[in-house]
């Protein structure tokens, strides 16, 4: 029988949740600056979090992902992170599906992905899971490209929105 690896995790209270997912980013989250995890963690973005924790250890974080409403039919997906020792396993994939299956419960149609375009890792995931990357991240007309990559699920799905 193959081993689990990832499990539901299983948090006293929300200051230990924020704590395990900030360890996360802090060490496995692709270089984000402290502003960035302090806000990713934050009481009111806890709830926007779906997380796979270690078997052994229900309340350590090995992957994880933020999810937001950006508008009424469009959720955004961040700081996805994996576990360095955890990588290749299929967690952070596990984690995108999970948040897309919440988004279909919630009849939201468009999920987008930033990534930064050195971390090939999601890159990877969110291909694999379908999501199309349709351009580089500009923050101004004529400027050079920003260090991001856009990936959107897109309806439809069977040829008929959601």
């Amino acid at each position: 029988m193959a081993k689990k690896i990832g499990c539901k995790c299983n948090f006293k209270n929300n200051l230990q949740k924020s704590k395990s997912i900030n360890r996360l980013l802090e060490k496995h989250g692709n270089n984000l600056p402290p502003d960035v995890i302090l806000d990713a963690t934050s009481h009111k973005n806890l709830d926007k979090w779906e997380t796979i924790c270690d078997c052994n250890n229900r309340n350590k974080v090995i992957s994880g992902a933020r999810y937001h409403q950006t508008d009424w039919y469009l959720w955004s997906i961040k700081n996805l992170a994996t576990n360095k020792k955890y990588r290749k396993k299929g967690l952070g994939g596990d984690v995108v599906s999970r948040i897309m299956v919440k988004a279909e419960k919630n009849k939201i149609p468009v999920i987008v992905a930033d990534v930064d375009r050195s971390n090939v890792g999601s890159q990877r995931i969110f291909e694999k899971i379908g999501f199309k990357r349709v351009n580089k991240f500009c923050w101004k007309k004529g400027e050079e490209p920003a260090n991001i990559l856009h990936y959107v699920n897109y309806p439809p799905i069977g040829n008929k929105c959601i």
